[in-house]
């Protein structure tokens, strides 16, 4: 891996845990719906409960370019 791709994938990672440290408690599904970090933008849209949910994140770079995208899944477990 290059050292300008290599470079790139920590600020990926480092805006996608800032956003983790970030959840609201009243929507705990993975991140905030917008977080900024370095010139960077951290979007996640969910919908559900937490019994049930599911979501998209993403990252765009300075010029606002994907450069990451997730589709997250949840919900509570049947203890039965």
């Amino acid at each position: 891996m290059g050292k300008r791709k290599s470079g790139r994938c920590h600020k990926v990672y480092g805006v996608l845990q800032g956003a983790l440290m970030q959840i609201p408690k009243e929507k705990p599904f993975r991140g905030p719906v917008e977080f900024e970090q370095g010139g960077m933008k951290y979007q996640n849209i969910f919908s559900g409960e937490v019994d049930n949910f599911s979501g998209e994140e993403m990252i765009l770079d300075e010029s606002g370019n994907e450069i990451y995208r997730a589709e997250y899944a949840g919900g509570l477990v049947d203890q039965k």
